[in-house]
């Protein structure tokens, strides 16, 4: 919902150097304040998977367009919290290279989380076309969206420095049992 948008672009301000543009692909652009710019979220352009977790719908990002950008995007799921500078998300390696946090619910693996990734919008458009090819069989074979993509995004993806992105169940509560 709107809440979840206002939330972040209130976040944006204190820890982003201006200017800085929103873009939001809502379902419903009902209730967002008018400093977001926000076009329709693309059709997936196939089937949904079934039988898998994946937010699956995010695929629409790696079209060859994507609607309000350009060049290079920062995505941040609504959900997320930013607590530090984000400046340097955008001026990290190459602006020709796929970001992503390292996944660390499964640590002895080259996973990427997607949560928080930057890319050349556009510059991996083989990701949605393999994906609309065989939803289901990449589905299968991936379990979940960010999987699909560290492995499909050309020459791989990039992991941001290990401190820049936190994941909140594993490194925000205490360890177990104080979490139970």
């Amino acid at each position: 919902g709107a809440d979840y948008v206002h939330r972040l672009y209130g976040m944006l301000p204190r820890h982003l150097r201006p200017p800085f543009r929103l873009v939001c692909l809502p379902d419903s652009a009902e209730g967002l304040r008018p400093e977001v710019e926000y076009f329709p979220l693309p059709e997936l352009g196939c089937e949904h998977p079934q039988r898998t977790m994946g937010k699956w719908r995010k695929q629409v990002l790696w079209g060859r367009e994507v609607p309000g950008l350009s060049g290079v995007a920062l995505f941040i799921d609504l959900d997320s919290v930013i607590v530090g500078p984000v400046d340097d998300y955008f001026s990290h390696g190459s602006p020709d290279d796929v970001f992503v946090a390292r996944n660390w619910a499964k640590p002895l693996q080259r996973l990427g989380q997607t949560s928080v990734f930057r890319f050349p919008v556009g510059a991996n458009a083989q990701v949605l076309d393999d994906f609309r090819a065989d939803p289901q069989g990449i589905a299968d074979r991936h379990g979940f969206e960010q999987h699909y993509v560290t492995h499909a995004v050309k020459g791989g993806v990039k992991f941001w420095p290990e401190d820049w992105t936190k994941h909140f169940r594993l490194h925000c509560l205490p360890r177990f049992p104080m979490r139970y």
